[in-house]
Parts: C-alpha cells; structure tokens; sequence
C-alpha cells in the first residue's frame, strides 16, 4: 500500500536521497490519500528535517506545497523556511506562488519570507502566468500579510490579463484585494473587465461567496466600480446566506456562561448582508456580536487569519459592535469546580463586553453581580462525556459571585 511503502522509505531515509524524500512528499500528497497518513507523514518530515541542506529550490517548494496539501507537521516550515531564504533567487515564479500558496494554507506565518517573495515577484510579475498571480494575491490575503504595495503592483499586473482568468482565479483575486482592503481600478475600475468576465464563466458556492464579499467590499468603499451583473449579484448573495454553519461546543457554552449573567442571546443570526453571526445579544442597551473564534480563525502566531479579518471589518462596517472569544482566552477559564469556572466565564464576559462597548456596568459600584446556575446541572450534565473539567454533581441554585472591577485604561494622550 501507499502507506506501508511510504512508511518504509521513511524509516530508511539514511539511504535515500533529499530529491527523493521530497518526490514521495509530493507523490503522497497529489495521490489523494493524504488524511489518513498521520504517522507517515510524520516520519517524513522527519526524514526531510535531516536531508533539507541537501534540497534544491524546487525541491523546497514542493516539499511546502506537500504537507500544506496534506496538513501535516506544521513544525517543518520553520526549518524550510531558512533553507528558502537562502535560495529563493533559484525559485521560478510558479514555485514563488506555490510556496506563497503553501505557508498560507499552512497558517504558517513567516514575514521574512513573505517580505522577500513579494521584493522578488515584484520585479518578475510578467512571469507569473494567471493562476500564479491569483494564487500569490490569494496568499497574502489568507495570510492577512499587510503590503499594500505588493497587493497594488499585483493588481496593475492581473488588470490587462482579466480576460484571462478563469473562474476560480477570477474570484480568488476579488476576495484577496476585498481582504487587503487595496482599491485597484486596473482590476475592478469602469475601464477594467472584471464584471464582464464574471458573466461569462461558471461559479461554484465556493467562488459565488467569494464573489459576495467582493460586492461588500465595494459598498464598503463606495467605488463607483462596475457591479456585478444583477442576475450573479443575486446568485451569489443567496449563496452566502444559504451556507451552512455548524455551531462549537465552545460556542455553546458562551451562550450559557451569558444565560448565566442573565443575558439572553441567539446563534447564528444571519444579518441581511448575509453573514452568520456566532452569537448576538444585548449589553448596557447596545446591540452586541459575538464571534466565537476556534483555531481555524488564527495563524500560527495568534494572529487573526485573513478570512476572519474581513469578518470583523466588514460587520462593524454594517453597524455592528463585535466581541471576539478566543479559543485559547476561553480555555484559559477551566476550572475543577463548575461553579467557580462559571463565575470566571462570566467575570470575563462581563468586562469583556464593557470594553467591546465603552460601557462600565460590572467595573460601576462594587462589582457585585448575580449569577444565576439553575441551568448548570442540566447543561453540565448534557455535557459530561465531552468537558473533563464540569465532572461532579453539585447542587443548582443562585450563586453570588464576586467579579472584580476592571482596572480603567489609562486615558488617550
């Protein structure tokens, strides 16, 4: 099986060469089986880590482009990282956008390596040919690297070669500079021929979201650009409304932390724009979302993802007060004794919120606030095979808790 000769190859690495290593890298990952290698492509990277000073160029970027296929052994591109600074002179540009392509599907950030890809296909772009182009701009987008600049010449570069494109890189290439938030009259200006050519190709869900955002964008700017044509602006608005969402168990336990606090709240409200809010509620008379955000939502450094990014603009651009929980501040609140992980829930909710909304309600007389944990035994009880820390039975009831006022920030100089 693939498996099985892979595994082999794998364990025998000290005889076999970085070319190929890198080879079965990438046969394993274009051979579609990819998922269910784990430990395979462990022993892999393994295998490469110790063969990487023996891998020329191509060879580096089609290992990236391996395992950011397959996603796997995020910890390799710290090595291929340096290997490719030192030799990214040797790259063509179709292995520039791929290892761009790679470290942004990854959610590896490396801005060394993304500043030197962007200086050196900046003075290649006449190159790239058009997946190339769409791929790099998709990249720096997914990323959420800022260069305005790079973003701008990739514009001025794609523009005349619009007629070109294909229906995925015509919507990569919307959605990246509607990410960037980088305005390109080359690309989308009255003269250009972006919304012509969007009616003249075939879109997937996928591509017609993308297509949306776009069009948020461009009444999030107010550029008098050509819309789409009116029959694809409606399809791919009732696409973006239509997709699926799947609530976390995280999220799930916002809305109870804020029951608790004696908030009442709704998931997934889709606002007219189109998009699903995790959860919205009411704080201090100010309307308040919620985004519940999972490790799908950040980079490897924490970082908001580009994805997320135009999320939260776009929403506050359309009114509205946002809250990000983030995975690891949420979990940072697990506590043995469900009550008192409760009360830290909603301490942190409480001055979370006071901050989304320049308001001071918990943080005004003594910070004593009412929690309400009727609804905790039921919840813990639905819950107990999946949250180790609400194990135990303890008796419902109100509990007082004490929250501490937050400390004031120091006043704007």
């Amino acid at each position: 099986s693939l498996a099985q000769t892979t595994a082999e190859v794998a364990e025998t690495s000290a005889e076999v060469r970085a070319r190929e290593l890198a080879n079965i890298a990438h046969g394993a990952a274009k051979s579609g089986r990819a998922a269910g290698l784990g430990a395979v492509w462990a022993a892999l990277a393994d295998a490469i880590e110790r063969r990487i000073g023996d891998c020329n160029a191509q060879e580096l970027a089609n290992v990236a482009w391996a395992f950011a296929t397959a996603g796997h052994a995020r910890a390799l591109f710290g090595p291929l990282s340096s290997e490719l600074l030192s030799r990214l002179d040797a790259l063509r540009a179709k292995e520039l956008a791929i290892t761009a392509w790679a470290y942004a599907t990854a959610g590896v950030v490396d801005a060394p390596l993304f500043d030197a890809i962007a200086r050196l296909a900046t003075r290649r772009l006449g190159d790239f040919s058009c997946q190339g182009l769409a791929n790099l701009a998709w990249a720096y987008a997914s990323a959420a690297h800022e260069d305005a600049g790079f973003v701008a010449a990739l514009g001025c570069e794609s523009g005349p070669r619009l007629h070109t494109f294909n229906s995925q890189e015509l919507a990569n290439t919307a959605w990246a500079f509607a990410v960037a938030d980088v305005r390109s009259d080359e690309c989308f200006g009255p003269g250009a021929r972006f919304a012509e050519m969007c009616d003249r190709v075939e879109w997937n869900d996928k591509q017609l979201n993308q297509l949306h955002q776009w069009s948020l964008w461009r009444a999030e700017t107010g550029c008098e650009w050509p819309p789409l044509p009116p029959q694809l602006e409606r399809r791919s608005r009732a696409a973006f409304a239509s997709a699926q969402v799947h609530p976390s168990r995280m999220q799930r336990h916002v809305c109870y932390a804020l029951g608790s606090l004696g908030l009442p709240s709704q998931e997934e409200v889709r606002i007219p724009e189109g998009y699903s809010i995790d959860v919205a509620t009411e704080w201090g008379g100010v309307r308040v979302g919620i985004e519940v955000d999972g490790p799908s939502h950040f980079r490897t450094d924490r970082r908001p993802t580009g994805s997320t990014v135009l999320k939260r603009r776009q929403l506050r651009h359309f009114g509205w007060t946002l809250l990000s929980v983030p995975y690891w501040e949420w979990e940072a609140l697990r506590d043995e004794d469900r009550f008192i992980q409760r009360q830290m829930q909603c301490a942190y909710l409480a001055e979370a919120l006071d901050e989304a909304t320049g308001t001071r309600t918990t943080a005004s007389g003594d910070g004593w606030v009412a929690i309400d944990c009727t609804s905790l035994l039921d919840e813990a009880t639905a819950e107990l095979e999946d949250l180790p820390s609400f194990q135990g039975v303890a008796p419902s009831g109100t509990a007082t808790a004490r929250l501490e006022p937050p400390e004031l920030d120091p006043p704007p100089e």
